[in-house]
């Protein structure tokens, strides 16, 4: 699969989290303690356990001690990797660890399903994509929502993230976050 961004295209917008903060999206920084209490008991006792594993001043009841949710995701990624070798006997198994992962990403989306069902509507929105299409620009978007990707193209695909054959379609959206 070929990703090389049509060079005609002479314009390229990098659009970081902070443009969707706008329409209600929180910042990565902020995420994990804005969804925190959006979790099921259990599953915040066993979510505090790993946080702690990895932050060892971790407290639920201080703001400020609540990581990066990509510093987090990518820590629980690593020790999924690591965790048999280098410590059979911890708090968790790996399958634990998944679980409780799945159940935080799956919290985050159901949030950010809310947000967009009730996101407010804002013209910059409206412009920056008739601005894009009207230059056949490519986007480089950090953010974790959807939103800039669903007004680009109603269907997100391939395509439309310069996967497929059809590379140079335009505009088009490069997510390095995935």
């Amino acid at each position: 699969m070929s990703s090389r961004v049509d060079p005609r295209s002479r314009t390229v917008y990098v659009i970081g989290a902070g443009f969707s903060a706008d329409l209600g999206y929180p910042l990565t920084s902020t995420l994990l303690s804005r969804v925190w209490n959006r979790l099921e008991r259990d599953h915040k006792d066993r979510l505090a356990e790993v946080v702690e594993f990895h932050h060892p001043r971790f407290r639920p009841d201080s703001l400020l001690s609540f990581p990066d949710i990509e510093e987090l995701l990518t820590e629980i990624s690593a020790n999924e990797d690591l965790l048999e070798e280098l410590r059979p006997a911890g708090p968790f198994d790996i399958e634990q660890l998944r679980a409780i992962r799945d159940q935080l990403l799956q919290a985050i989306a159901e949030w950010f399903h809310e947000i967009y069902a009730t996101r407010p509507k804002r013209r910059f929105m409206k412009d920056f994509v008739a601005k894009v299409r009207r230059e056949q620009a490519w986007i480089v978007s950090f953010n974790w929502d959807l939103e800039l990707d669903t007004k680009i193209a109603s269907e997100p695909s391939l395509r439309s993230y310069g996967l497929s054959g059809a590379s140079n379609a335009r505009p088009g959206i490069l997510k390095p976050h995935g």
